[in-house]
């Protein structure tokens, strides 16, 4: 009866069962009350504005009572181990079972009567099995048990290739091996053959996995790399160099436990409502020698008003995504993950994304929350990236059409630093585009990238709500490009990106449509340092001499510390760039013709990559509060008041608000007066504390309080 509900669903559904239209509507009469009410229930509430001070508690309630929903404890409880019997366990964890055979198994009875069940595994044990679960049945938990200061427990498909003694030197390439003798996998095809060997491992060394290569000639040249013939069935690899020797080792002696995947399917998956996935690690599951294949390590299949909540799982080795809530043909679903981590991913041309959400009709709710990006893209003879860096963190896209997500929100996650990190983070769509922030359904708070080597970085705006986050991005590459290939809506609040441009020759835009579609981003409060090397010329809006009308700038901090060109080419018309504080941008011409009410600064020392000015920096003071009313659908208050630094926002007020009445003007001087206080964190409050809320003070009286040019030259 959900697809009833569910906008442009019901006629699909039907089909031409035409015989039970009237029996159908009859029910959906009956019903459809109680059916309303439980989606009501079920329905994350409309989230407040996002800048206020609201938010977070709304978001703290909404995803503690995800949690509540979907209990780890259930009335019976069957454990697994390594050690158990199938036959001649009952269970218990005296006497478990021992395969996942036996778990899918298991669940079977629990069908009928609801769940209530929870399959519990041994941590320190590791599945090594060639099909995983994928379960159906509601109010299901699988999770683990036993000593915690163990591994959590592992299903993988990837199995030891065997004897040592079957490695043989491979003549004319010095340090290659090969072997025939390999374990077997799943079964395929008609008449059945074995799948192909998709990857080969020799230690647990997720940092610096094998790279995969399409000849014997490309394994010579790349250590720690494989390839599979699939016409002789031969498995080909170069070990990694010796630590000390920096030669590779020698297979047959080194020790190494070796290991290779073939083609299989899905890891984990649950489909039923209220199922739980909790602490489990799924490695190698759904790859193939091409992708995408659609299966994946760890996945919510969850429909409708169904809950999926998965906590503290991992996911290595997989196809284009890793761990996912994925549902297709029809739409809803409702999927919580929190405190996971993913990465290496199969190398697809289109792109990787570790976390990924689809949903082919829209109507589901996702929520990311402290979850970790851990690693991009497996190393491989199309993209090799142990110098750079390729991959989505997170993702997410419906059927399109009318189709939309109800609500996104990735809250406090984040991407692994280093070469075989995701060059670009959270990039959520699927949701409707919007205008008002009130009307924003998908927000990214408080991330963490730390961007690096590779090609498209930032998604400065989308369908979404980006606040709070911190993204540095190092620009290797030459030539014309921009951090993001497309045109931006949505809006960016409060976020400090540092981009290094002291080795690239070119123009590079931070914001790109080149193809005559405008920008129409929102950046309001934000702190933008550019280096820029002698041959750079940084532009806002890589479209110039044609200027985005529809985007905003207001209240942002943009200094260009380099040698280079920096120039403000962003909006159209009076109101589209206001109160913005410059440093080393070329305002002249066309390119500032649309400022108003600018703040030039002047630095007394470069400010640390990556770290966010203090509180008593000129930068902060660089920009002024918001002029009343100069963007109503943004919450003046919950921005200014909770923001300490240029930077996450805090729950604290602004540290120049001394009277704490979210403004910061004579009354605050007044009030220091009063009561002096410690300001500037030196601990002591004396005449530098004065000194600087005095400082903020003029700043904001210094506001141009029409639309006219505010002070340009240094102060």
């Amino acid at each position: 009866m959900r697809q009833w509900l569910r906008p442009g669903g019901g006629a699909g559904w039907l089909g031409g069962r035409a015989l039970m239209c009237v029996l159908a509507a009859v029910l959906w009469l009956a019903a459809g009350a109680v059916q309303r009410v439980h989606a009501q229930e079920v329905w994350a509430p409309t989230p407040p504005l996002a800048t206020s001070p609201q938010w977070q508690s709304w978001y703290s309630t909404l995803l503690a009572r995800r949690v509540a929903e979907v209990p780890r404890i259930r009335p019976t409880s069957v454990h697994f181990a390594q050690s158990g019997d199938d036959v001649a366990g009952n269970g218990t964890q005296g006497a478990p079972y021992r395969t996942l055979a036996k778990a899918r198994a298991v669940l079977e009875p629990f069908r009928l009567a609801g769940g209530h069940v929870a399959l519990l595994f041994r941590r320190g044990d590791v599945w090594r099995e060639q099909v995983g679960i994928d379960s159906t049945v509601p109010n299901v938990t699988i999770a683990d048990y036993g000593d915690a200061n163990l591994p959590k427990p592992k299903f993988t498909p990837f199995q030891p290739v065997g004897s040592a003694t079957d490695w043989a030197p491979v003549p004319g390439f010095a340090g290659v091996y090969r072997r025939t003798a390999l374990p077997e996998g799943l079964m395929r095809g008609n008449p059945a053959v074995m799948a192909p060997v998709v990857w080969a491992k020799e230690d647990d060394d997720r940092g610096n996995p094998y790279s995969r290569q399409q000849s014997v000639a490309g394994v010579a040249a790349n250590p720690g790399s494989f390839w599979f013939d699939r016409a002789t069935g031969t498995l080909y690899v170069q070990p990694k160099p010796h630590p000390v020797t920096g030669l590779p080792t020698d297979p047959r002696t080194d020790g190494k436990d070796y290991q290779v995947v073939r083609a299989t399917g899905a890891g984990i998956v649950a489909r039923g409502d209220r199922t739980r996935l909790e602490n489990l690690v799924a490695e190698g599951w759904g790859m193939d020698t091409v992708s995408v294949t659609q299966n994946h390590g760890i996945e919510s299949r969850a429909t409708g008003t169904s809950r999926v909540l998965i906590i503290g799982c991992e996911s290595y080795y997989g196809a284009s995504h890793a761990m996912t809530h994925f549902v297709t043909p029809t739409g809803g679903g409702i999927a919580t993950f929190i405190n996971c981590r993913a990465g290496l991913c199969n190398y697809n041309e289109f792109g990787e994304t570790i976390f990924n959400a689809f949903n082919a009709l829209g109507d589901g709710e996702m929520i990311f929350d402290n979850c970790v990006a851990a690693y991009g893209t497996l190393p491989s003879s199309e993209w090799d990236f142990r110098n750079s860096r390729r991959g989505q963190a997170f993702y997410s896209h419906t059927g399109g059409g009318s189709f939309y997500f109800r609500l996104l929100v990735a809250s406090n996650c984040s991407s692994e630093p280093g070469p075989r990190g995701c060059v670009q983070p959270a990039n959520l769509g699927g949701t409707r585009t919007f205008k008002e922030l009130a009307d924003a359904r998908c927000f990214i708070v408080g991330e963490q990238h730390p961007g690096g080597a590779g090609g498209v970085l930032l998604p400065v705006a989308g369908n979404h709500v980006r606040m709070n986050g911190r993204y540095l991005n190092q620009i290797p590459v030459a030539g014309n490009t921009a951090l993001v290939p497309y045109n931006q809506i949505g809006w960016m609040i409060n976020c400090l990106v540092d981009v290094d441009l002291t080795g690239y020759s070119g123009q590079f835009g931070l914001l790109n449509e080149s193809d005559g579609r405008e920008t129409t981003a929102m950046l309001v409060g934000n702190f933008f340092r550019i280096r820029t090397g002698p041959a750079a010329t940084f532009v806002m809006d890589y479209d110039l001499p044609r200027l985005s009308a529809g985007g905003r700038a207001m209240n942002n901090i943009f200094v260009n510390t380099g040698t280079g060109v920096a120039r403000f080419n962003y909006g159209s018309g009076l109101d589209t760039a206001v109160g913005n504080a410059f440093y080393g941008f070329d305002l002249s011409g066309e390119t500032g013709a649309n400022v108003r009410a600018a703040r030039n600064l002047l630095l007394s020392s470069e400010p640390v990559f990556g770290a966010a000015p203090g509180c008593g920096s000129p930068l902060v003071f660089g920009a002024d509060p918001w002029p009343l009313g100069m963007v109503q659908q943004v919450d003046l208050n919950g921005t200014i008041g909770l923001r300490r630094t240029i930077g996450p926002l805090e729950p604290v007020t602004l540290c120049v608000d001394v009277n704490s009445d979210g403004r910061v003007d004579i009354e605050d001087l007044l009030a220091w007066d009063r009561l002096p206080r410690d300001v500037n964190g030196d601990g002591v409050a004396d005449s530098r504390d004065r000194e600087l809320v005095e400082r903020a003070v003029r700043w904001g009286e210094s506001f141009a309080p029409a639309w006219g040019q505010g002070r340009i030259g240094p102060r």
